[in-house]
This record gives structure tokens, sequence and C-alpha cells, in this order.
């Protein structure tokens, strides 16, 4: 009597399966991960007291001998972590907001004025940050994904002081701008991404919800403001969490070797495809009395550079090379103005083929002599379109029906026809047409048509 054993394989694998399908793959599996950091920061003070600061630096123990101003700037001022060149740090410890660590500061004194008199100062400190993160990982033979993330945020700070006779300072007036520019995931109402909701009538229904909130006392500008980031934003993992600081994946598809599928291994050599997809979010803002902030301006923008773009290399054809290049472009771009109360939009599409013929080095009896010749024929197409609307804020919403404020259709179709004459004689032909139709709304652009030719031959004699 044989007895036959069974063996079922587990249905989703050992557990070291399990991590490598959930964790190392889609998390770790890249061929190499960057990132950049770049601060640029400028500090400009009048009335500092004491000498250069150098003892402050080198010459007193840190966190047992506290800088002293006799000597100059501080030790803190130096490293860059406070504007003021005598301020005291205190409260050192975790926060509960980005960057999460942070410390209080106790201003300083400046140079005391003289003859009991109050002397005006004027302190200006500007800082630009950028963070970058890139990674890239092979998805399959011959196409590579590359992602990335960044996020930048710039500060300037301009304050006039004044100080009394023993060198106490007073604030007088303080004026602070800034802006924050991240990378941003957000697309088109259209199709599957419609569930996404990331578009203006999503801006328009948080707008409307911020407003019947009772509890929210913010001006109607701000609620608008931060209706129209979260209401573009698709996906918004962690916002709550990073807020405006946190950046969103962006990314670029290229892949070689399609010329071996069926459809094209007969009649291409080389095909290649390639995809990218890049957006921002820009915010713009104003400091305000007793700390807080208004945006005065915010702008969304993304697009696909290119959608589609395919490099054919074709076969030997008339005995000679011939390639085309397939692209095509979207962009779009939302302006939000608070102080208008209007968004405007900004449109655009490209698609644009080129194709190149050449021979090289054939030869053509004439009057018993053979010449070697070279001829280059190519042709260029592009059809692009423009267009702009704006949206105003009426009362309590937004007016999602947008007035078309121009747009124009541009067409350019160029052929370019060059031959040479066993290097001695050299003649170029072309023609370029280019047409722009304004879009039956925008009457203020009138449309044109160009015509242009051009002959050209050189001839050498040696």
């Amino acid at each position: 009597m044989r007895v036959r054993t069974l063996t079922r394989a587990p249905m989703f694998g050992t557990a070291g399966d399990v991590l490598k399908k959930l964790i190392k793959i889609p998390f770790l599996d890249y061929d190499n991960i960057s990132l950049t950091f770049n601060q640029t920061g400028t500090a400009q003070n009048s009335g500092v007291p004491g000498r250069t600061g150098f003892t402050n630096f080198w010459g007193r123990i840190p966190f047992f001998q506290e800088s002293d101003p006799q000597f100059g700037p501080s030790r803190a001022y130096q490293l860059g972590l406070t504007t003021d060149p005598t301020a005291k740090l205190t409260n050192f410890g975790f926060r509960s907001t980005f960057p999460f660590v942070g410390f209080d500061k106790e201003r300083g004194p400046r140079a005391p004025s003289l003859a009991g008199q109050q002397t005006t100062l004027v302190d200006n400190f500007t800082q630009s940050n950028r963070l970058d993160f890139r990674t890239t990982r092979p998805l399959w033979p011959g196409a590579t994904l590359d992602l990335s993330w960044n996020v930048k945020w710039s500060y300037n700070k301009n304050q006039t002081l004044r100080t009394d006779s023993l060198g106490f300072v007073s604030v007088i007036s303080t004026t602070t701008t800034g802006n924050v520019e991240r990378s941003y995931f957000t697309l088109p109402p259209v199709l599957i991404f419609e569930s996404l909701r990331s578009s203006l009538r999503e801006v328009n229904s948080q707008y409307e919800l911020k407003l019947n909130d009772v509890e929210d006392t913010r001006s109607d500008e701000e609620k608008l403001a931060e209706s129209f980031e979260q209401g573009f934003e698709a996906v918004p993992l962690l916002r709550a969490l990073f807020g405006e600081f946190l950046p969103r994946i962006n990314w670029s598809l290229k892949w070689d070797g399609l010329e071996k599928l069926p459809l094209f291994k007969d009649f291409i050599s080389r095909l290649s495809l390639n995809h990218a997809y890049q957006s921002t979010f820009t915010r713009r803002f104003r400091g305000l009395p007793g700390g807080s902030k208004t945006t005065e301006m915010e702008r969304v923008s993304y697009g696909f550079a290119p959608l589609v773009g395919l490099t054919f290399t074709f076969d030997q054809f008339l005995k000679g090379d011939m390639s085309a290049n397939l692209r095509y472009n979207t962009g779009t771009t939302f302006d939000l103005n608070t102080a208008a109360r209007n968004i405007v939009e900004a449109f655009s599409r490209e698609i644009s083929f080129t194709l190149d013929f050449s021979r090289k080095g054939f030869s053509i009896p004439l009057f018993g002599l053979k010449m070697q010749n070279d001829v280059d024929i190519s042709l260029t197409y592009s059809l692009s379109k423009n267009s702009r609307k704006t949206y105003q804020v009426i009362e309590r919403h937004i007016n999602l029906t947008g007035v078309p404020l121009d747009g124009t259709t541009r067409v350019v179709v160029e052929p370019r026809f060059r031959y040479v004459l066993s290097s001695r004689v050299t003649a170029s032909l072309f023609y370029r047409l280019t047409k722009i139709t304004p879009d039956a709304q925008a009457t203020r652009i009138p449309g044109s048509k160009t015509n242009e030719a051009g002959l050209d031959i050189h001839i050498s004699i040696q």
C-alpha cells in the first residue's frame, strides 16, 4: 500500500515573502536615493555692540557659558540660529508642529543712544531653504522610473528698532513676507480621476463648508486660500501632520526596447517611450501684527511634459536613415488672488511631430563623372492651443462658469530640404507656414497667417 503525501504551499508565502512584497519592493528596491538640502541666509543688523564675536564663538564653553554682548555677536547668531545678534536662547525642547524641535529667544541689548537721544536701527533678515529627494528604480527590462519630491520655503523680515540710553530695544515696525513652494499632486477630473475629487468644484465645496462653520473665525480670504490648496490636492496623506511643508510625488518614466514588440519589430530598429508628470503648489504670504499671516497669492500648476513621447528609428529606408519624434504635452495653472477674489485658469496643449530622412555618400553619374551626394529632408509639424479663464468669487461661493479671457490655436508646418554635391555645392530650401487662430470668445486677439520661404546656395571652388 502506497501512501502519497501532498504538500500545499502557503497561499501568501512565508513571512519573508510578505515583507518583501509589501515593504522591500515598493519602498526600498531602488538603484539610488539622493537627498539634498540647501539653505542660504543673510542677516543685516545695525547698532551691534562689542567686538567681532570671535571670543563668543571660540572662547566660551557651549551650554555652560552664555555669550556676552561685550564680545559682539553671540554664537547662536553666528551659527544662524537667531536673527538677533545679542539674543539669548531659552526653553530648548520638542514642539507639536514641524520641525518639532525649537526654542524661545530673549532680545538682547544694542548700542545705546547718545546724549539722551533715541537711535533708530534697521534689521533685515532673509532666508531660503530647499529640500530635494530623488530616487530611481527599474520596473522591467528597459523601463526606468524616476521619482522626486521637493519643497522650498523662503522668509524675509524687516524691522525698524529704537534704543534708549541703556541699549534697551523697542520695535517700531515689522514687515514679514515669504513663500512656500512644494511638489504637488493633482489630476484633472476626467474619467477615473474624477473620484480623486481634485478640482475647482471641490475647492468651492470646501469653501462653502468653511464659511458655514461658525467656530472658524478666520477671514474669508484665509478660508478661500486653504480651500484652494486642499481642494485641488489629490490623495492628501499626512497633511494634518506636516501641513503645507509635505511635498508630493512627481515622476518620469522612460521605456526603451519597444521595438521588440511584435507590432514594431518588422520595420523599426529602435523605439523609446517617455512620460513625465510635474506639479507644484506655491503660496505667498505676508505677516500681520500679533504673529499671524495672511495669504496674498496661491498657485497650483500641473502638467505632463510629455504625456506621451515616442522616438522612432526606422530600419533602412531607400538606402538611408529615417527617424521620427512624436510628443504630446499638456499643462494647467490655477492662480488665486485673494485681494481680487478671483481664480485664473491657464490651459495649454501641444502636439508636435518631426520626421527626418538622410542619405549619405550615394553617387550619380553626371557628364561621365560619378558625383558623391548627400540629402537631408525634414518635416516639422506642431499644433498648440492656449487659453485662459477667470472664475469670480461671488458672495459665499465660487462662480464655476468661467469667463474666457483669451485663447489661440497655433499651427506651424516647416519642411526643409538640403542637398550636397561632392562637398562643393550645398543647396538648402525651406518653407514655414505659421497660422494663429483666436478662439471664438477671444475677439481681442486678431488672427494671422505667415508664409516664409528661403533658398541658400553655397559653391566652394578650390
